[in-house]
């Protein structure tokens, strides 16, 4: 329907919130409506991505970096961008998160297109994500209750629509741009409670909604929409007070005055108007000080596996864990516990899950080997930092610590102690292992072709392996005793580079575990090279990442 008749109708309904709704609704068309309808109710595929983001920018290449780590790491899996004819860095700087799948961009030149984009995201994706946040590069979704956005919407299965507030923050009189991350230069924002702040941006269900009435609100075809407290809304956004205290949107609208000129310089994304000065004095709040830090630390679980004959040794590795200078907030075991017959679990251990309250023994009902130190964790805790180790290692007191002080400089990298370098066309036992000289003339970068070995201790970031690939009936036929070949191949698919820790613990000390029980001999064994076998079956199976190498 024409827009402006679309306007008029919607004008005579007297009540904000529902006139706002059938605004939406008459843009996109009452045929187009029914022919929706019939399409949801007869489309019955499981979306592939449980949350994605849909936004639309315009040289902001400078911040998308911060902006889609950020995101990343509280549980986004997928972002649909649309480039509004830019002129600076963003393909670039997008170029590695397009080739690794995680961003799908289209260029989409035009002035107004912000609702274009919106509507184009919908038909393209309506099927493909559970969720779609609808947010600008300058907003930062801020769960405050739970450790990721997913654990969040968890709770808003039964709706169609979740409203977030802003929290807009200013300056922090900061007149020229200066080097850092957005969230970290700019910790001053307004009063929770400033009119501003009433704005809304959506999270929607886009088999429930037919598309954006704004950049603020969605137009639904049925369900209904919530706050962040579950609560129905019934009255427009603008009349209603921020709520700030579940989840949150940062709403980074100026940042310094440098960088406000620039924005002004853009234009708008849905308007031919032209921010002015101001605008900047309207957005520059700076009333409170973020002392607190907006950054989330995921919990971390350290995470290992055994069998009986090697429990002995499993003990004194687990004792060493628990003897670091940095403990994590769980150690867990994790058993096939057939395994141990009549006898069970020896007394020894049940007892040190006893005494240790941050250490426990989980049992498995499959016998996944040496996967299960990895496998079961990463469904148990989905939003979890995992910390992987053996069972025939007395590990360094600074292992954790360090690893954990790597992770805060690189947030998305697999971090390890003990990481091989690969060389294509090379056997295994030729890959380049990383020692401590390595380290002291140059910096060792992040790349597709570092292998990181488990025996040192591994840090796998939430959301760093590619989920498909944790299917037990693919990786145990195809590399069911080279896990850590596995672990790495599933981390390059979905675009994480592997980097080892500066100096690190890549020797570390055994505890005598007889070499007929150890891992090393079964891909050994006879002479027999098998993790060079399995390495060429998964790029075989995988050929993407035989490319990614490549192109690094």
């Amino acid at each position: 329907m024409n827009k402006i008749l679309a306007e008029i109708i919607a004008g005579t309904i007297p009540h904000k919130h529902t006139r706002n709704r059938w605004r939406g609704i008459l843009r996109y068309g009452i045929i187009n409506l029914w022919k929706l309808k019939y399409r949801i109710k007869s489309n019955h595929t499981k979306p592939e991505h449980y949350l994605a983001v849909c936004a639309i920018a315009k040289n902001e290449g400078a911040y998308f970096k911060e902006w889609i780590e950020w995101h990343l790491k509280l549980g986004v899996d997928k972002f649909y961008i649309y480039d509004n004819e830019s002129t600076d860095n963003t393909k670039q700087v997008l170029q590695p998160y397009i080739e690794s799948g995680i961003v799908e961009y289209q260029y989409f030149p035009g002035r107004r297109r912000q609702l274009a984009a919106y509507d184009d995201c919908f038909e393209r994706h309506r099927f493909d994500a559970r969720w779609i946040a609808v947010i600008d590069i300058d907003e930062f979704i801020v769960p405050q209750k739970d450790n990721s956005i997913p654990s969040f919407l968890h709770r808003m299965e039964g709706y169609a629509v979740v409203e977030i507030n802003w929290l807009v923050y200013g300056s922090s009189g900061e007149r020229t741009k200066t080097d850092g991350d957005v969230m970290q230069r700019f910790r001053r924002h307004s009063l929770p409670w400033h009119v501003l702040n009433r704005h809304v941006k959506s999270i929607v269900d886009p088999r429930q909604v037919c598309c954006m009435i704004g950049c603020h609100e969605a137009a639904r075809i049925s369900g209904k929409p919530v706050d962040p407290n579950g609560n129905v809304i019934k009255i427009h956004f603008g009349d209603r007070i921020p709520q700030q205290d579940v989840i949150r949107i940062n709403h980074y609208a100026v940042k310094s005055y440098e960088e406000f000129l620039c924005k002004k310089a853009r234009g708008r994304a849905r308007t031919n108007s032209m921010r002015n000065d101001g605008y900047f004095s309207q957005y520059d709040l700076n009333d409170v000080e973020d002392t607190t830090g907006a950054f989330l630390q995921p919990q971390v679980v350290v995470s290992m596996t055994s069998f009986p004959q090697a429990i002995p040794y499993a003990i004194k590795a687990i004792q060493s864990i628990l003897n670091g200078s940095v403990l994590p907030d769980r150690l867990v075991l994790y058993l096939y516990y057939y395994q141990f017959g009549e006898a069970g679990v020896p007394e020894e251990l049940i007892r040190l899950s006893e005494d240790n309250k941050i250490f426990e023994i989980r049992y498995y009902d499959r016998n996944l080997r040496s996967y299960l130190k990895l496998i079961p964790a990463l469904a148990d805790f989905p939003e979890a930092i995992v910390v992987t180790v053996d069972d025939d290692i007395d590990y360094h007191p600074n292992m954790l610590r360090d690893l954990l002080a790597m992770y805060a400089t690189n947030p998305r990298a697999v971090w390890a102690h003990r990481v091989r370098h690969i060389r294509l066309g090379k056997p295994y036992d030729k890959w380049t292992k990383y020692h401590w000289y390595h380290f002291l003339f140059r910096r060792i970068h992040g790349s597709f072709a570092n292998l990181q070995t488990g025996v040192g201790g591994v840090l796998y970031p939430p959301h760093s392996l590619r989920k498909d690939m944790l299917d037990a009936e693919i990786f145990t036929e195809i590399a069911p005793s080279c896990d850590d070949l596995w672990f790495w191949a599933a981390t390059v698919l979905n675009g994480v580079e592997v980097i080892p820790v500066p100096f690190g613990f890549y020797k570390p000390h055994e505890l005598g575990k007889p070499k007929k029980l150890s891992l090393m001999t079964i891909n050994y064994k006879g002479g027999f090279d098998q993790n060079s076998v399995v390495f060429n079956a998964i790029v075989e199976n995988y050929p993407k990442i035989k490319e990614l190498i490549k192109r690094q």
